[in-house]
This record gives C-alpha cells, sequence and structure tokens, in this order.
C-alpha cells in the first residue's frame, strides 16, 4: 500500500459516512462542471480533432482531455491506455500488457480469415447461449 492510499484510509477513517459520501459527491460535481466547461470552450473539440479519423466517432462523446487530466492526477500506471483513445489500438492480435494485475499466457492467434469464416456459427452459437433469466435452462 502506498503512502497516499494509507493516508486516504486514515482520512476516510476519521470522518462519517455521511461525510465521506458528501465530499465524493463534491468531486463529482466539480468534474461534471469542469467537463462541462471543457465541452463548451471546445476543448474536447480539438481534442477530438486530434484523433485518427476513423477514431473519431467510437470517442466522439469521450471527454479525452478530462480523462487525460484524471489520469495525471490520480497518478495512473497505465496513461498509454488514454492515448489508445487518441491513436486507436489494433482491434485484434495481441495486447500490450497494461501493467495491471499479472501477465498471463496468450493464446495462439489464429488469421483474420479464419475469425471471419467461423464467424456465422460463433454468432449463432452465442445467441443460442443467452438466456432471457439468469437461471433459465
Amino acid at each position: 500500500m502506498t503512502a497516499k492510499q494509507l493516508k486516504a484510509l486514515e482520512w476516510q477513517a476519521a470522518r462519517s459516512a455521511e461525510t465521506v459520501n458528501a465530499e465524493r459527491e463534491a468531486i463529482m460535481l466539480r468534474l461534471e462542471k469542469l467537463g462541462e466547461k471543457m465541452w463548451e470552450q471546445g476543448t474536447c473539440e480539438d481534442w477530438l480533432m486530434s484523433l485518427e479519423k476513423g477514431v473519431r466517432g467510437i470517442v466522439s462523446e469521450v471527454n479525452g482531455k478530462l480523462l487525460l487530466e484524471l489520469g495525471c492526477a490520480v497518478h495512473h500506471n497505465d496513461m498509454e491506455c488514454v492515448e489508445l483513445l487518441r491513436k486507436g489500438a489494433p482491434l485484434y492480435g495481441l495486447l500490450e500488457a497494461s501493467g495491471n494485475g499479472p501477465a498471463k499466457e496468450a493464446m495462439p492467434m489464429t488469421s483474420l480469415e479464419t475469425l471471419y469464416e467461423g464467424c456465422q456459427e460463433s454468432n449463432e452459437a452465442l445467441l443460442n447461449s443467452l438466456r432471457a433469466e439468469p437461471y433459465e435452462k
């Protein structure tokens, strides 16, 4: 546990649940107002225009600038994930390690053509496995 995490836990332990919840709500309100301000000032539009064309439609409602600032503010250990929103990421193939959790052995890759060939059967199997109720047989 880091010193910051310990400090946060000590802060929380010294306050009532109502106080902690009120502080969380105040933080969320500040973030929402900041995000709204960024949209109004065109900061988000500028960020969107810096994206690869194919990525824009996918993340058009994401406030990437705010996400980047939040990641920096909390010292997130994988800021490249935010950058992937801007640059785009491959949708097929091995993903780079995120730095979160232990690495797992990768499954063998097949070609896109092989995946496309089995697409219909795979989708049908998935649809047939879906249930209206969680405990339905």
